[in-house]
């Protein structure tokens, strides 16, 4: 009891509570009556904003006019933007400009200024500025583009298209612009322009693209994609300046590698003795071509399937990994001729890089090889013997001193075989590239064609390559529910190289005919002949009638023994 008494001390009648509120409400109007400023002392009004909300627009009025504004927040329209342009405008014409525009209306009684919604202005600019546009949305192939988003450009009012690609929408009057997206597509704007019905054709995106998964059979999107994949636009191998698509893809995907060989790789060594190669899908179909059969200039994107989920879709030839290369296609439009072209020089090899053995240290290791065994090397050998050994050899079969053989090799000491092989046998590499394509098209039929030409002389003497590439790709479309697709690849390549590689002339070894200490040239600098004629067999050679020049020139007869391979393949593809 003592508790519900204490309780009711706190307790405000009906007639306290009149008392209070009249008091408070005294209070604020008198607090805003000392606020109010007097109209006659408003202050000019300056606002320029192409897009500024009511709200906005108030606040502004308010802090430069130095006049309180009262309103609800409800009677204002957040969806409203004003185009206001005021410069130095009186207070009455500011406000009559933005209340006319927002649909409000203000009154003014002793310098209080109340703001409320003006519902006949609103009512005539609904029906006024409101229009209805109507559309379709399709791709290049006049596809229909379902859930592509149409909205009024710089307002919220939007909508998107339904399962034919067909939308409707609300817009004002005075809207001049659309913008239409869709995924993996490029935004378009579409100029009104009073049009009441459109057609909007959308591009693919090349940049949105690296977005999307191709596996051949389909395109979705990463968040629907499973298994482990990479994807390269074009844009990342138009980046990397090199002669062939399978140079181009090392590094630009995670376990993608080139081996020592120039062979191709997913995912480490899969088999030893079976195909490691991964399979190749170009435009969806598995085709039987190598990497170096394609244009790098030619390719839209590449998807790289490295695991498992590859096989439900390939079975076991995709067991070392899928590339899916998607191919460019013609655009709708007139013609349009494209060149591209990219020259190359790469400095010859600096040779010393190999770490091979000294001359001196390599004739000391051949001396120390003699002396473990002196009468082991015969005069009436086979095979060919280093300087060196047959000097000590001489000496040893007491045909000349040993102080005679010793000064004749120091002598050798000082010469730099392989010096000699990088000057002359070596030099920069220097290649051209060369790519025209044209393409072009109509909604019913659009062709890209494309040639690349490739010209490169390489590293090691009378070594070069030439490459011919020819892509050609048509696509048809009768009827809307029937699309053609034909493709073609022409590929032609023309090399040329000695038979013996540039190895041959740094794999030392007791019978090789090149040494260390090897002159391949003279003080002039002019290709000789190298040692390699043992003083015992000279005179039985020259005796015997009908043998061929004993003498060997390793720089000359890079030219004389040259190979020339030619490859053509011409491919084609029928897609229905």
């Amino acid at each position: 009891m003592e508790k519900q008494q204490e309780m009711r001390s706190f307790r405000l009648n009906g007639p306290r509570i009149r008392s209070l509120t009249f008091l408070l409400m005294f209070l604020c109007f008198s607090a805003y009556q000392a606020m109010a400023l007097n109209l006659e002392e408003a202050l000019p009004v300056s606002i320029r904003n192409s897009s500024i909300s009511v709200k906005e627009a108030l606040e502004q009025v308010k802090k430069q006019s130095g006049v309180y504004l009262l309103y609800q927040e409800d009677v204002i329209d957040r969806n409203v933007r004003l185009n206001l342009d005021l410069d130095n405008a009186s207070f009455e014409d500011a406000m009559e400009v933005i209340c006319r525009a927002a649909g409000l209306k203000y009154e003014v009684s002793n310098n209080h200024v109340l703001i409320t919604r003006n519902h006949a202005v609103q009512k005539e600019n609904q029906q006024k500025k409101m229009v209805t546009v109507s559309g379709k949305v399709v791709d290049v192939d006049g596809m229909p583009l379902t859930g592509a988003s149409i909205q009024v450009k710089g307002t919220t009012l939007g909508t998107v298209a339904d399962m034919d690609g067909n939308f409707s929408i609300n817009v004002p009057a005075d809207a001049t612009l659309l913008e239409v997206s869709f995924v993996g597509m490029k935004t378009e704007t579409v100029k009104l322009g009073g049009k009441k019905s459109l057609k909007i054709v959308l591009y693919e995106d090349g940049k949105q693209m690296q977005e999307l998964i191709v596996t051949g059979y389909q395109t979705i999107s990463k968040e629907r994609a499973t298994g482990s994949f990479g994807v390269i636009s074009s844009a990342k191998l138009e980046s990397k300046l090199q002669p062939d698509l399978k140079s181009v893809l090392e590094g630009q995907a995670a376990g993608v590698v080139l081996d020592k060989d120039g062979n191709i790789e997913i995912r480490g060594v899969s088999t030893f003795s079976a195909e490691k190669t991964p399979l190749i899908v170009v435009d969806g179909f598995p085709a039987e071509v190598t990497l170096d059969d394609l244009n790098p200039d030619n390719i839209e994107s590449i998807t790289v399937l490295k695991d498992g989920v590859a096989a439900s879709i390939y079975g076991s030839r995709a067991a070392n990994g899928v590339i899916v290369v998607q191919t460019k296609s013609g655009q709708m439009g007139k013609p349009r001729i494209s060149y591209k072209g990219t020259i190359g020089l790469t400095p010859r090899p600096n040779l010393n890089d190999l770490h091979k053995a000294s001359s001196s240290d390599y004739i000391d290791a051949e001396i120390e090889l003699f002396n473990q065994n002196p009468s082991r090397p015969k005069p009436t050998s086979m095979d060919p013997k280093g300087k060196v050994t047959y000097l000590l050899m001489k000496a040893r079969d007491g045909v000349i001193t040993q102080d005679q053989a010793m000064a004749e090799i120091n002598l050798l000491r000082n010469v730099n075989g392989l010096k000699q092989v990088e000057k002359n046998m070596f030099r920069n590499k220097l290649s051209t590239q060369h790519n025209l394509s044209l393409s072009g098209g109509t909604e019913t039929n659009r062709y890209n064609i494309v040639l690349n030409l490739y010209d490169a002389r390489e590293h090691f003497l009378n070594t070069a390559e030439n490459r011919l590439l020819l892509d050609l790709k048509n696509e048809w479309k009768p009827y809307k529910f029937l699309t053609i697709n034909t493709s073609a690849n022409i590929n032609y390549n023309k090399s040329k190289e000695p038979t013996k590689s540039p190895e041959t002339f740094w794999n030392y070894t007791s019978t090789s005919y090149i040494q260390p200490y090897t002159d391949i040239v003279d003080a002039n600098g002019a290709p000789i002949n190298i040692w390699g004629v043992p003083e015992y067999k000279i005179s039985k050679y020259e005796a015997t009638p009908g043998m061929k020049d004993w003498n060997y020139n390793p720089i000359e007869d890079l030219g004389m023994d040259a190979y020339h391979g030619v490859q053509c393949a011409f491919k084609r593809v029928y897609a229905f």
